[in-house]
């Protein structure tokens, strides 16, 4: 289940609370007030980042060919070249 932020209305504390995605929380206990208040419900940066191959993030290096409209690796290339796809 995801994290989600949510910050007190009366004194800003900010909370996480683990809950599932369609459920929705408009009040909550504040641990600084201690008493159900409303709370808001922050945007927060997610906490998971998605990694493709051959990115300048994994520092894998490719040499990429544009032919046309077709960007080809080095692989995908003598692959397209051997089919005949490529001249």
């Amino acid at each position: 289940m995801p994290m989600y932020e949510y910050e007190c209305r009366l004194c800003g504390t900010v909370m996480n609370v683990i809950h599932g995605v369609g459920e929705v929380k408009a009040t909550l206990h504040c641990i600084t007030c201690d008493k159900q208040v409303i709370v808001d419900k922050l945007l927060s940066q997610s906490s998971f980042r998605l990694k493709w191959r051959n990115t300048p993030h994994d520092g894998v290096k490719t040499k990429v060919k544009c032919i046309g409209n077709q960007l080809y690796d080095e692989n995908s290339y003598k692959v397209a070249k051997s089919k005949g796809l490529v001249k």
